[in-house]
């Protein structure tokens, strides 16, 4: 199978961040440190349904072999293999691109939502297949997987707004260490246990989001580890933690999930 790696061209004043918040943990995961400061984003992602406009930075994403996709020079991401990316101006996949039909442009329904992801996934010509789907107030986050090895890959964003596809932010982008973008994280083996991740997201929680509040079992992403919270005995939001440092990503900048959506 081929890689999908893409390969940024960034500026010192490029760097970009989410709004969420990063929490490190020292070496032995007992205690939290002060935040980890964010940088600059040219466009939030909770706007994303509203304007239609991707995630832009002062320096551009180019496509592979430094070829620029979509968006150009504000800063859309390129795609596989020179393919088109996700563009800043909407992006260069859609509902309507893609041959998934909307009622009034809108995502409106778990199948559209499926129908479309799949569709991207195959646009993608990688040997991808849908794990999960989770719904927002104005996006889904859809995680892939390798087919072949069932590993996590990386995820996207499909707006409900047109259904313009989208990089979902964060660790999928500065963490994993496969498919990401930045890859900030690590290399070689995770040095950094599933029960150490785990107690870290459990402390977080604990220290962070009070009563009510737990994590399930970590599943391992390309140089991180993914957590699901629950509130309440319900899934709530994501939380990712750093397989080299323990550092804790808590993802605040979708909101509350709505719902998970089973895939076949």
């Amino acid at each position: 199978m081929k890689k999908a790696k893409w390969i940024f061209g960034l500026t010192l004043t490029g760097i970009l961040a989410v709004s969420g918040t990063a929490y490190a943990f020292s070496s032995a995961l007992s205690r939290t440190a002060a935040p980890i400061p964010n940088y600059g984003m040219a466009q939030s992602q909770e706007g994303i349904s509203q304007t239609g406009y991707g995630y832009g930075m002062m320096g551009r994403y180019a496509g592979a072999n430094q070829i620029p996709g979509y968006g150009g020079y504000a800063g859309g991401c390129g795609g596989v293999n020179n393919a088109a990316g996700y563009g800043m101006m909407g992006g260069s996949y859609n509902a309507a691109s893609l041959g998934i039909n909307l009622t009034n442009g809108q995502v409106t329904s778990d199948d559209q939502a499926i129908a479309i992801a799949k569709a991207y996934a195959q646009v993608l010509n990688q040997d991808f297949s849908i794990d999960e789907i989770h719904e927002y107030s104005d996006s889904y986050e859809v995680e892939l997987k390798e087919a072949k090895t069932e590993n996590k890959a990386f995820e996207f964003l499909i707006s409900k707004n047109e259904g313009y596809i989208f990089v979902e932010m964060g660790p999928n982008v500065m963490w994993n260490n496969k498919y990401g973008h930045m890859n900030w994280g690590g290399t070689g083996s995770l040095t950094i246990t599933a029960d150490q991740s785990s107690k870290a997201a459990q402390d977080y929680v604990n220290q962070q989001m009070g009563n009510g509040y737990s994590v399930e079992a970590p599943e391992v992403a390309p140089g991180y580890y993914e957590f699901m919270v629950l509130k309440d005995g319900k899934d709530y939001a994501e939380l990712d933690v750093n397989g080299y440092t323990g550092q804790v990503w808590f993802e605040s900048w979708h909101g509350p999930i709505i719902k998970s959506i089973e895939t076949k």
